[in-house]
């Protein structure tokens, strides 16, 4: 039987990182009216999700001399789904010379020059493209590609006007806001409209030091699978998170939501985004993220941007 099926590579460990390229996953997908292998780092339940998967199978690259059991993987993969085309998420030329190595006939990735003048069948990204940027990084390789960009988005269950997301835990501490802002705005909610219900995403329930009146409106996440946090955030009204995962869930369910973005860049892909960013800085210039802080974005600052959603 002839090769013809595709494949995508990106290891994207994060859920984060997969749910921030699903536009372009699905957009293969529609381009070539067939489903797609997904060939990824960490395979979670919501990337499962998706309909327009043949196969997600869970692959890490490693460096090293383990790279030559990753590639003895790789090969088997490739050749037992047959696959004849690949799209590559990665500024790393591994995956694309693993690609070549297997037989692959079409390879197009992000890859270095240098490499991609013998084996890649595209132009690689310019190097004056802004880095920071994920979602820009992978629209601007697609349209290289020739590729239609189509919009992705979960379908979720009906709305609960009162039901409110708010996340507070990151991989990256950074991330975080003080909890005594947290605690703040919690107040500030439930002072505004007392019969809200808060779903409530952080590390631990007792740093915010609460009343037990305050207390009884909050619902604790933190311990609940993917796929349960999935469907708790599917039914709330809008999300107030820092950049991480859950925030990418809200956005992926079509639900407004707002971000605290104060050591990153917001990935612009959805309208339902509204960037929470330091007041002081004017433009996203990278050359200040590592001088952002989360504490510079202060409680009436960001009350400024939600209290609307109360008044409806």
């Amino acid at each position: 039987m002839k090769n013809n099926n595709i494949a995508i590579y990106h290891a994207a460990p994060r859920i984060g990182d997969k749910l921030i390229h699903l536009d372009f996953y699905y957009s293969i997908f529609k381009k070539y009216k067939k489903k797609i292998l997904l060939i990824c780092n960490n395979k979670d339940q919501i990337i499962s999700k998706c309909d327009f998967f043949s196969e997600i199978i869970d692959l890490e690259i490693k460096k090293g001399l383990p790279q030559i059991l990753s590639f003895i993987k790789f090969n088997k993969i490739i050749k037992s789904r047959k696959i004849s085309k690949i799209y590559i998420f990665e500024k790393n030329s591994k995956p694309a010379l693993f690609s070549f190595l297997s037989g692959i006939d079409c390879i197009y990735s992000y890859g270095i020059k240098n490499i991609q003048k013998l084996f890649i069948h595209n132009n690689s990204i310019d190097k004056n493209f802004f880095p920071l940027i994920e979602y820009d990084q992978a629209e601007n390789f697609l349209k290289k590609t020739s590729i239609k960009k189509y919009k992705f988005f979960f379908k979720r269950n009906k709305l609960f006007k009162n039901h409110i997301f708010i996340c507070n835990k990151a991989s990256d501490n950074l991330r975080k806001w003080p909890n005594q802002n947290l605690k703040e705005i919690i107040v500030k909610i439930l002072n505004s409209n007392s019969g809200s219900k808060i779903f409530l995403n952080i590390d631990h329930q007792d740093y915010l030091d609460l009343s037990n009146q305050i207390k009884s409106n909050l619902f604790y996440t933190s311990n609940l699978s993917l796929t349960d946090l999935f469907d708790v955030i599917s039914k709330c009204s809008f999300s107030l998170s820092v950049d991480t995962g859950p925030s990418h869930i809200s956005l992926r369910l079509g639900i407004k939501t707002y971000v605290l973005f104060s050591r990153t860049l917001p990935n612009k892909y959805s309208d339902n985004l509204i960037p929470i960013i330091d007041k002081n800085i004017k433009d996203f210039d990278k050359s200040i993220i590592t001088n952002r802080k989360s504490d510079n974005i202060n409680v009436d600052y960001v009350w400024d941007y939600i209290k609307h959603e109360f008044k409806k």
